[in-house]
């Protein structure tokens, strides 16, 4: 067996790995979306405060007599900081899969008790037939399948690749 066919199955075969379980992942979270389909208004009761400047609103939604809760997740915090800039601002879209803030280095606190207060209204997603999988507002995003995926895909075309340059006899 040549050093050019061995590195090319070495390759490929740690690429199909991750492509199977990246392409798994995509898969479940797409099915999982699709039944999301019925959407109703909710209130504002709280918040989690996840730290590194992660504040989800948690609002609380009613499906039939039973109140359910969902939350409005960023997938992540952009962060604009300094000493001298005064207090916490939004400085993009509040509703925006990742949440951009310019803020004090020293201290701040978050702004989305501000942009979200108590008892204020967000729209829910939720699935008909199970209430406790949904979300507010808009779904977040994953990025672990499409990730996996891709990143399978490049081994593939670095094993095959490394394979023909080196020669596979």
């Amino acid at each position: 067996m040549g050093v050019g066919l061995l590195l090319m199955v070495t390759v490929c075969g740690s690429g199909l790995v991750p492509l199977v379980l990246g392409l798994l992942l995509w898969q479940r979270r797409t099915v999982a979306l699709r039944r999301i389909t019925a959407r109703t208004t909710g209130t504002v009761s709280g918040y989690d405060f996840r730290g590194d400047g992660r504040a989800h609103p948690q609002v609380d939604f009613v499906v039939g007599s039973q109140v359910f809760q969902a939350e409005l997740k960023y997938r992540g915090v952009m962060r604009v900081s300094g000493s001298f800039i005064p207090g916490s601002a939004v400085t993009g879209d509040p509703l925006a899969k990742t949440l951009r803030l310019r803020q004090n280095s020293r201290v701040s606190r978050s702004p989305i008790p501000e942009i979200f207060p108590l008892g204020s209204s967000l729209e829910v997603h939720y699935n008909p037939e199970d209430p406790r999988k949904n979300f507010a507002v808009r779904d977040r995003g994953a990025l672990a399948g499409p990730l996996l995926t891709w990143g399978g895909v490049g081994l593939l075309v670095l094993g095959v690749g490394l394979g023909l340059l080196i020669g596979l006899g």
